[in-house]
């Protein structure tokens, strides 16, 4: 049965890349950052979070459940075997997202 997309059009598509979670978390970025996002802006106001250098620095994203419609149903089903998608939805929708990076660096999870 082919998964249900919403009528959102996203902000951008995410990449066939050999890294899903890097593009994630890209595509999680942008969307903290569109005016079109309300939902991010009252996410960081609750969370105290009013400055763009904050979410910046920490490499903050929001998860706005648009990402599904930006990939292709490969990427759905690596999703989740990653445990960040289920039954159609995104894990963390309307969360703040934190990027976890090991000793070099490299994205290794995300938290929301």
């Amino acid at each position: 049965m082919p998964r249900q997309r919403s009528t959102a059009a996203p902000s951008q598509p995410i990449a066939n890349s050999t890294n899903l979670l890097d593009d994630l978390l890209s595509f999680y970025q942008r969307e903290i950052r569109d005016p079109e996002v309300i939902d991010a802006q009252q996410a960081l106001s609750k969370l105290s979070i009013s400055n763009a250098e904050v979410d910046e620095h920490f490499a903050l994203g929001y998860c706005s459940g648009r990402a599904l419609n930006a990939m292709s149903e490969e990427q759905y089903q690596i999703l989740c075997s990653m445990g960040l998608a289920y039954k159609q939805q995104e894990r963390f929708h309307g969360s703040i997202i934190i990027p976890v990076h090991d000793h070099h660096g490299n994205l290794v999870d995300i938290c929301g």
